[in-house]
């Protein structure tokens, strides 16, 4: 269903052509329902971008990874949280860091959003560099 509020996540999409579903960051039965709490969702294009395209989170790991990254930064910046709070939370760190320096806030976690150039659904897509998010 088309809402005007709401975008997809990895091509900036608003779902007219290809609905909107939403997905939960961290999965499995315990993190989708931390997920949920801690609104660590997005939506995504159902068929390109969550389920079937060759970008899709279900389908491509360095996407699913870079989003798994972009939760953890926004749920330690949310949050207050430290490395080990969040690995108490969801079990393991996505950010490839090994070193908790117990510094949280936007200077030392800048949220990350990939930035989609093309067409998803055509095999057509380009990733343009992470940018940093104000948050």
């Amino acid at each position: 269903m088309y809402r005007a509020d709401r975008t997809c996540w990895l091509c900036g999409r608003n779902g007219c052509g290809d609905p909107l579903d939403k997905h939960h960051i961290f999965g499995g039965t315990a993190y989708r329902k931390k997920s949920e709490r801690y609104g660590l969702t997005v939506y995504l294009c159902h068929d390109s971008c969550h389920e079937n395209g060759p970008e899709s989170v279900h389908r491509n790991p360095e996407t699913r990874r870079m989003l798994q990254e972009y939760g953890q930064r926004k749920a330690m910046e949310e949050n207050g949280w430290s490395l080990s709070d969040f690995i108490r939370e969801f079990g393991k760190n996505h950010l490839g860091e090994d070193i908790d320096d117990g510094r949280t806030g936007s200077a030392a976690l800048p949220l990350l959003r990939r930035e989609a150039v093309g067409d998803p659904g055509a095999g057509k897509f380009e990733v343009d560099p992470l940018l940093v998010l104000p948050f």
